[in-house]
């Protein structure tokens, strides 16, 4: 019987997720994600294996607060714990010895009980910060640059200033217009288009949404990313644009016939 870290691993390559994609999403570091599918939960403190296991199984749409409940199960087992809960006697019996341990207050204890409350204050917040990092930050500074991710939106202005061009490719097309676009993803992913002489539009979609485009003349399109994400060209799928974690732009112009695409990567 399979281990719940492998079954994890089996679903993440059912739905053709990567790990370079989830990294790219949420910033949790290759190597320990790796980890994670291995069952190697020794690489970092249990409360960072939680929260990195919480924002894995999301991306892969798996049952965040199940997988924690087995996780908890496979280390009592993997460490020999049997807990058992104690009996409603015991717990009655305890009572009157608890209050024999208690001591009166002085300075000393007061002090150390603060230096505990401020410990335990300070964990409280940057576990709150690593939170918002895995699930909410859209952005990520390489090199002293803010680079977009998730299902932000990228300009014209932040394509220019902090990436550059990586690779072109153009296709002549034999198609009559009118023209539609059709874009559909599996990720959160944020655009730009212009569609002939409308005024450019803002788009962000969540997993599973789509949205379809007609032009008649030119269609510009930004994508801040190109992963998990499927373009449609009157029909057909325009699958030999391979996937990319960096903004995309695509182009279609009906004089000349003509699908330019460009891929970026962040100046470093």
């Amino acid at each position: 019987m399979s281990t719940f870290y492998e079954e994890l691993k089996t679903l993440r390559e059912q739905q053709g997720i990567d790990l370079a994609e989830i990294h790219n999403r949420t910033k949790i570091g290759l190597s320990f994600l790796k980890a994670l599918e291995a069952g190697q939960f020794d690489v970092l403190p249990l409360p960072y294996i939680r929260l990195f296991l919480k924002a894995y199984v999301k991306e892969i749409g798996g049952n965040p607060e199940e997988v924690i409940t087995k996780l908890e199960q496979y280390l009592d087992k993997k460490n020999g714990k049997t807990p058992e809960p104690k009996p409603i006697t015991d717990l009655l019996d305890s009572e009157p010895e608890l209050s024999k341990t208690i001591t009166p207050s002085t300075p000393t204890n007061t002090r150390a009980n603060l230096i505990k409350g401020s410990v335990l204050l300070l964990i409280f917040i940057f576990s709150i910060i690593i939170i918002r990092k895995i699930t909410l930050d859209p952005t990520e500074q390489l090199g002293g640059r803010t680079i977009t991710l998730g299902h932000d939106i990228i300009t014209q202005h932040q394509l220019l200033e902090n990436y550059t061009s990586l690779s072109t490719q153009t296709k002549i097309l034999n198609i009559k217009p009118p023209f539609s676009i059709k874009i559909t993803c599996k990720q959160p992913i944020g655009f730009q288009v212009r569609q002939d002489t409308l005024a450019l539009e803002s788009v962000r979609l969540i997993t599973g949404d789509q949205k379809t485009f007609s032009f008649d003349k030119q269609l510009n399109l930004l994508l801040n990313h190109f992963q998990g994400v499927y373009i449609y060209l009157n029909g057909e799928n325009l699958n030999f644009i391979k996937s990319h974690p960096f903004p995309v732009s695509l182009s279609v112009t009906e004089n000349p016939q003509r699908l330019t695409i460009r891929q970026y990567t962040p100046i470093l």
